[in-house]
């Protein structure tokens, strides 16, 4: 019974376990009732000593009459738990001894005084000595705690196989014929109900869970019989979507022939209009130029058409003779003053032509070497420095001074030296202001923020700051190439990105080199 019944041997754990805690706990209540009992006679019997025998001890003792101490002691070993009592005089010399301690183990002893009263005096004659042994009140409690655990063991045991014979009759064996009945359940053929061999007339939680399992079961046929519709009409569907997914595949096909050959097209029609974008770039650019360039060279031109009349004019008078001094000067100063302006514009337009050719940023020109950043920043300062001595100029550098990377050193402080001046040219009106320099450097990138406090730039001049020959003073003599010439820089030969920020109250530049190795790593520029 107990063999396949998991629930069975959990009940009986369960019941053994309770019942030997109430039992222990009743014992325990008991054998300490009995121990105080045993306690309070032992007291018991010390006070009627102390009231009946004392007296009548000191009065022997003061008689010398030991032979009635001697009654009187063995009197005294008649009382319960004590085993031994001795008569000492004043002195602690043995007069009288009745019983023998040394054969037990559990002894407290208690002494009294003999106290005589004579004519209203008292005076102590001698002591009382008495051992009591609890030996036998421990015995008799342990005999007890045996007796009682071992009825209650045997009561307990008896009545929880008592209980577990009910449980199985009862409760079991009818849960062990449920899942015997669920483990043989075919699903195809669910056609016989859950019968339990108990009386039909019971009405109890067995026979609601009994017509539960059987209405569980009416339920699942059912369901059954509805999925095996279902799953016929599924096939069918599943026939019909077959039959509509190859028509629709050869119709994608199809449609995707002529994708292909729209995509064509279009690839086509990109590479046209890339090309035609290319060319409406370098239009733009080559207009730019000849624009920049026109102004200088016209100017040349014309000085020079300006210098050959003078000269053509100057000639005839001197074969003629018809020239005077002061003629001479004057036509003399007329011409230094015309080759000073041609050579003026010549070296405006060799200007333009150099600036023009830093659009184009060559990687061959410069080699890789180890750059200390903090230093290039100050390089910088130091080839601008007759610029910010004349106004009131504040920069300040948070950099680390060991912060050294494989780089261009050139690049690097032509960037450093661009920004500084866009600024010195365009952000500081009053000729005063301050400079921000941060640069950091995390996760293989270097990060440089460049702010200052001038006036600022729109957002539609921030969206054109790196356009090639955009500029807001022209009349000043600037190209509007500057700004570009940076961006290359940055966005070619370094590989990294410029953000102008647009505000109100300065110019704010985010660049970041991306994949740069420092100088104690073993790789230069990935």
């Amino acid at each position: 019974m107990l063999k396949n019944s998991t629930l069975g041997r959990r009940l009986l754990l369960y019941i053994i376990s309770f019942s030997f805690f109430i039992t222990l706990i009743a014992s325990s209540i008991i054998i300490y009732s009995d121990y105080k009992a045993g306690l309070k006679q032992i007291d018991s019997s010390i006070s009627q000593i102390q009231t009946v025998y004392l007296p009548s001890l000191a009065f022997g003792l003061w008689n010398y009459d030991h032979k009635q101490l001697a009654l009187q002691l063995k009197g005294l070993n008649n009382f319960p738990g004590i085993i031994a009592s001795r008569v000492l005089d004043d002195k602690g010399d043995l007069i009288k001894s009745v019983g023998d301690i040394s054969q037990h183990e559990i002894i407290e002893q208690f002494h009294f005084a003999l106290i005589f009263e004579e004519h209203g005096e008292a005076q102590q004659l001698g002591e009382l000595i008495i051992a009591i042994n609890k030996e036998e009140l421990y015995n008799s409690l342990i005999d007890k705690i045996i007796i009682i655990l071992s009825s209650q063991f045997v009561k307990t045991i008896t009545v929880s196989f008592f209980i577990l014979f009910i449980v199985y009759h009862m409760i079991t064996r009818h849960l062990n014929e449920m899942s015997r009945w669920a483990r043989s359940m075919n699903i195809e053929e669910f056609d016989q109900s859950l019968i339990l061999d108990r009386s039909p007339f019971y009405n109890d939680e067995l026979s609601v869970v009994s017509r539960a399992i059987n209405h569980l079961r009416n339920k699942v046929n059912i369901y059954h019989n509805g999925m095996v519709e279902s799953q016929n009409d599924l096939k069918s569907l599943n026939q019909e979507l077959e039959n509509r997914v190859q028509s629709r595949t050869q119709d994608l096909n199809s449609m995707i022939s002529r994708l292909n050959d729209t995509i064509e097209e279009l690839q086509l029609t990109q590479n046209k209009l890339i090309e035609a974008e290319k060319h409406a770039a370098l239009g733009q650019l080559v207009t730019g130029v000849a624009h920049e360039i026109n102004t200088p060279l016209g100017l040349c031109v014309t000085t020079q058409s300006y210098i050959e009349d003078n000269i053509a004019s100057m000639q005839k008078k001197v074969i003629s003779g018809n020239i005077s001094k002061a003629e001479f000067i004057e036509c003399y100063k007329t011409l230094v003053e015309g080759l000073d302006l041609l050579k003026d514009n010549l070296g405006k337009a060799s200007h333009l032509i150099n600036n023009f050719k830093q659009i184009a940023v060559d990687t061959n020109a410069e080699c890789i070497e180890l750059v200390n950043i903090h230093s290039q920043i100050v390089l910088a300062e130091g080839q601008l420095s007759q610029e910010l001595l004349q106004g009131d100029y504040q920069i300040l550098v948070s950099c680390p001074e060991d912060l050294t990377i494989h780089s261009y050193p050139n690049a690097i402080i032509g960037i450093i030296r661009t920004l500084i001046q866009k600024s010195l040219q365009h952000g500081f009106p009053d000729e005063k202001g301050l400079i921000n320099i941060e640069v950091s450097y995390s996760g293989n990138c270097l990060e440089l923020y460049y702010k200052d406090n001038g006036i600022g730039v729109s957002k539609d001049i921030a969206e054109k700051i790196f356009d090639p020959f955009f500029t807001t003073s022209r009349g000043k003599g600037n190209t509007g190439l500057g700004m570009h010439t940076l961006y290359n820089i940055i966005t070619q030969l370094l590989g990294g990105s410029i953000v102008c920020f647009p505000s109100d109250q300065g110019i704010f530049y985010q660049i970041i080199l991306k994949n740069y190795s420092l100088s104690n790593s073993s790789n230069d520029i990935k």
